[in-house]
């Protein structure tokens, strides 16, 4: 090999890593990291060093999704949630994603924070990817209910007990929507119209 032949090469080889650099260093920019390690001086010694275990483990070169999620649900059972959703955001940018269980945990979250909006947003959006997950029609049913939606959140206690007859939190949901209806048709601003 001639002496330009090398250099053309080292050329080629320069340009190529110069673009592979350009790609790739903005898409590491933009990839989710993990919350920072913080001291949490109001919560006991066993969750920090349960923290330190979880975060080390989902740090780790052979972590999984299950391993981030851990670390996501430690969070979030000590409403940290800034640093939960943060753990499913680096979730959901991996292979895999998110899945109805995560959803689930973020409607959670935002009703925990009265963003009933969001909850109905997540949970619908988990009862997409699993029909059948109980605990989401049920929290679906009842986030309808608090937003103001009663018609909404009646059909879906109705539909929840069409397959479970007697489930008792949707008879329950079921007969407050009902009350609240009937106390608004009975209350006397409604009686003077007639």
């Amino acid at each position: 090999m001639s002496q330009s032949q090398k250099i053309l090469l080292a050329f080629a080889f320069g340009l190529l890593v110069a673009l592979g650099a350009g790609i790739g260093l903005p898409w590491l920019a933009k990839r989710s990291r993990l919350p920072a390690i913080v001291t949490y001086p109001s919560l006991p010694a066993a969750f920090s060093r349960a923290l330190a275990a979880a975060r080390d483990k989902a740090l780790s070169v052979n972590s999984s999704n299950s391993d981030l999620r851990n670390l996501a649900r430690l969070y979030q059972a000590n409403r940290l949630y800034t640093e939960a959703r943060t753990c499913y955001q680096v979730i959901d940018s991996r292979p895999g994603g998110l899945v109805a269980r995560d959803h689930y945990y973020l409607a959670a979250m935002a009703q925990d924070e009265d963003a009933l909006d969001k909850a109905v947003s997540e949970l619908r959006h988990t009862l997409l990817l699993d029909p059948s997950y109980a605990p989401a029609r049920l929290a679906l049913a009842d986030a309808l209910f608090k937003n103001g939606q009663a018609d909404e959140a009646g059909k879906e206690y109705a539909s929840i007990l069409a397959t479970e007859p007697g489930q008792p939190q949707a008879s329950f949901g079921l007969a407050s929507r009902l009350e609240r209806e009937k106390a608004a048709w009975l209350s006397p601003a409604a009686s003077q119209g007639y």
